[in-house]
């Protein structure tokens, strides 16, 4: 008798392995087919591109201002002129210098880190100042305001940002109007959520480029959202799948093992 309840006992405990083991690949085959799913969807969105960016351009409003004091601003070491040796200097060589009140570029970069993170930078155009050190601008007005924008612009996505195009093997022109509600997407198993800790604005200064008559100024900002993985949901699975299985084990056992007349 002992030994058929040992049996009993080894049988019960094996069928509650399996059903462990069970759940286990269900569930594991499930989060890798969500996080697939999930890893779609921001390919479709970027095209298949590592980049996605946006550029809006909005009519030009400025006043004359007075130069900023250099401690203000960075200084962006990378322009089209020859260069400072630091940002005061830069400074010290601008004349005519105008507060940007509207308008501008504004440009936004979706970028794909890896499967895991994906990055959203915004630049604003700022004030503009012109350099009273360039030998064309003591004999010609320069260009305009408008056209130092665009060229500033230009300069941005094709020198900071790698050749940024509007179609390339990596990046790609499109719309990011609606941009925020693709990283309120979520399925089953995964969701994506801002990571605080990463979050950037270069210390809350304005930088500028050295252009051949101008600085332009501009501000960048920006955040980097990750995947993440909601294991409150896989838990849950676990629980109700492991606990369906047990009452299904405890109705078996109880069909096949149980016998009234031996009371």
């Amino acid at each position: 008798m002992n030994i058929r309840k040992i049996k009993i006992s080894l049988i019960i405990c094996l069928v509650i392995a399996g059903l462990i083991s069970g759940v286990y690949y269900i569930i594991s085959e499930r989060q890798e087919k969500l996080r697939t799913e999930m890893n779609e969807h921001f390919d479709k969105v970027l095209h298949g591109k590592r980049v996605l960016f946006d550029i809006d351009f909005e009519d030009v409003v400025v006043d004359k201002g007075t130069l900023p004091t250099p401690s203000s601003y960075i200084w962006f070491n990378d322009s089209l002129s020859s260069g400072y040796e630091n940002k005061e200097s830069g400074l010290h060589f601008l004349g005519d210098y105008y507060n940007l009140i509207s308008g501008g570029f504004d440009i936004k970069i979706l970028e794909k880190v890896n499967n895991n993170s994906y990055k959203l930078t915004e630049i604003k155009s700022g004030d503009i100042g012109y350099r009273t050190d360039s030998e064309f601008l003591k004999e010609y007005a320069g260009p305009s305001i408008v056209t130092s924008y665009h060229d500033a612009s230009n300069y941005i996505l094709q020198k900071i940002y790698h050749n940024i195009t509007e179609s390339s093997d990596t990046s790609i022109l499109a719309s990011l109007e609606h941009i925020e509600p693709l990283f309120s997407y979520r399925n089953k198993y995964y969701y994506i959520k801002p990571n605080n800790s990463s979050k950037f604005d270069y210390s809350g200064e304005s930088e500028y480029l050295n252009m051949l008559y101008t600085n332009v100024f501009y501000k960048r900002t920006g955040i980097t959202y990750e995947v993440c993985l909601d294991f409150k949901a896989v838990l849950l699975d676990y629980f109700i799948y492991i606990s369906v299985g047990l009452i299904t084990i405890g109705i078996l056992y109880f069909l096949i093992f149980y016998n009234p007349e031996k009371k």
